[in-house]
């Protein structure tokens, strides 16, 4: 049996959430977010991949969802809309593309990576400058697997993260 969704004062919306055998109004507007950030200046070196971590965390609401270290645990199966913002800085303008992905942990450690995005830093940042970039997209998780952001192909060192930021939120029950 399935419940539509409803609307709660025209804005909020409710899901009905299948839980040992009884269905339960679930509130969106609860639902489980979280965001976090660092700007600590992260030396990617010459690694061959890389997971950003962040130190300060917000998770909501509280006691729903956690961080660890370098992603964030779903309490629930859904589907979680992803984005992440990293700067990037100290280049020399030589050719150094490398890509950066959203990426899917099960608990059984297997891994789904999304939204490759090619970039390569030390072009845009030979001058001193800074390149921010950032990369979103939907995600579906089920309770317990974990997303983050996965750095890969590194080949240059000096390149640096010199802030990072990671934020999501759950848009729809499974």
């Amino acid at each position: 049996m399935a419940f539509p969704n409803s609307p709660v004062n025209g804005q909020i919306h409710n899901e009905y959430k299948y839980n040992n055998g009884v269905w339960e109004l679930f509130s969106l507007k609860d639902s489980p977010s979280f965001s976090a950030h660092s700007n600590t200046v992260i030396e990617l070196g010459s690694s061959i991949y890389f997971r950003p971590a962040a130190s300060v965390v917000h998770v909501k609401p509280d006691g729903i969802g956690s961080w660890s270290n370098t992603k964030y645990i779903a309490p629930y199966s859904g589907y979680y809309y992803i984005s992440a913002n990293i700067s990037f800085s100290n280049g020399d303008g030589v050719d150094d593309t490398f890509y950066v992905e959203i990426e899917r942990i099960e608990p059984s450690n297997n891994i789904t990576r999304y939204f490759e995005l090619a970039l390569n830093p030390n072009e845009f940042t030979n001058s001193g400058s800074e390149m921010i970039s950032s990369i979103s997209g939907l995600v579906q998780l089920n309770e317990g697997d974990s997303a983050g952001i996965y750095i890969s192909n590194i080949n240059r060192t000096g390149v640096q993260i010199v802030n990072f930021s990671i934020s999501g939120h759950l848009v729809q029950l499974l």
